[in-house]
């Protein structure tokens, strides 16, 4: 599809959905400082589609393109490496994370054998469809100098979420 559509969020109407299959994706990471699993995962706050007539006659747009998705991403951190004396809350504004020192981590590896997973969602309705999520770590940073409640590394997580769309291939009514 070239260009664009205009459109806010009170012109899309939001779809009602179930989970048919969720994982976290789960890292290896192998730090002489900072060892552990990191598990990480996108699942949709809302599903909004854009209505059809939204779209320029007779194009042809891809199912996935006809929807919207607001998700929040999920971080978990299993630190089997060494626990130290708690800073996070002795952080006083945003500002000391900012000045933070940090570091890239880039020796992590999937834990999973065919790497990421998707994720899948059924949106419901006449003419369901299939929506799928695969949640891919990006980026993760390791503040040195701060360490959680818990005593453990403080890891900042980047990651990017792709989307795919297609005819559910299970009726609305039928077992998952």
């Amino acid at each position: 599809m070239s260009g664009s559509i205009k459109i806010n969020a009170n012109e899309t109407e939001s779809c009602v959905y179930r989970i048919k299959k969720f994982d976290f994706n789960s890292y290896r990471i192998d730090h002489p400082q900072v060892q552990g699993v990191l598990r990480l995962a996108s699942i949709p706050t809302d599903i909004m589609k854009i209505p059809d007539e939204k779209f320029p006659p007779d194009a042809d747009i891809p199912d996935e393109a006809k929807y919207i998705l607001g998700y929040q991403t999920i971080v978990g951190f299993t630190n089997t490496g060494e626990k130290k004396i708690p800073t996070e809350g002795k952080l006083r504004q945003r500002n000391d994370l900012k000045k933070a020192k940090k570091m890239e981590l880039t020796g992590y590896i999937t834990q999973s054998s065919v790497s990421e997973p998707w994720n899948e969602y059924v949106i419901s309705g006449a003419d369901p469809k299939l929506l799928k999520t695969k949640t891919i770590l990006s980026k993760l940073e390791w503040y040195i100098e701060i360490t959680t409640r818990l005593g453990d590394p403080y890891l900042w997580a980047n990651s990017s979420t792709t989307v795919n769309v297609s005819d559910n291939p299970i009726p609305e009514g039928g077992n998952v």
